[in-house]
């Protein structure tokens, strides 16, 4: 698991727009809207300040926002790369500049994605933690099952062990997602 370290920042070109990516390490939902109003008012000749942020604390929350860009071009982009580099408690804002020139849903979506891929691919912007632990979710039928299985696809758990015998699944979470699982199922941990 990875944590964005605060005051990141990427830079991407393209066509005569610029693409400005913001990494923040944040702990509550209030800290963003404060970064964001800071942002806005840094960056008013911007057409677009776009956001996506993971965080993990007592709950999970995952948010993103578009801010006027074609429906889920821009920030849920911004959160499928904090996702993809397996982070959390992260905020990445794209402060979007732009000429005349128009770039196309297809390089305008891989533009927003790239400029956070590249901000989280450097090593010294991120913070990594790596502790997990094994859990055991137990469950009753294969509708519960089946619950389950989706919300580990959901969260990108991919190695899982089914035990049927015994009626439980068995796998290693990240420590951070503990609380999430907690709060869903009944769970063992090793």
């Amino acid at each position: 698991m990875n944590q964005v370290k605060t005051n990141t920042q990427n830079l991407l070109q393209i066509n005569g727009s610029k693409f400005i990516a913001y990494g923040y390490s944040i702990d509550s939902e209030i800290e963003v809207k404060n970064i964001l109003k800071t942002l806005r008012e840094e960056n008013k000749k911007a057409v677009h300040v776009c956001y996506g942020y993971l965080l993990n604390q007592k709950t999970y929350v995952e948010k993103f926002d578009d801010d006027g860009e074609p429906k889920n071009s821009a920030g849920k982009k911004i959160l499928q790369s904090l996702k993809d580099n397996d982070c959390v408690n992260s905020l990445i804002v794209v402060v979007r500049y732009k000429t005349k020139s128009m770039l196309g849903l297809g390089l305008l979506t891989r533009s927003y994605y790239n400029v956070c891929d590249e901000l989280l691919k450097n090593k010294n912007n991120i913070t990594i933690y790596k502790k997990t632990e094994n859990i055991t979710i137990d469950f009753a039928d294969s509708k519960s099952l089946n619950k389950i299985i989706e919300l580990l696809k959901y969260k990108n758990y991919k190695n899982y062990e089914i035990n049927n015998d015994e009626s439980n699944v068995k796998l290693r979470v990240k420590s951070d997602d503990l609380g999430y699982f907690q709060s869903i199922f009944s769970i063992k941990v090793q």
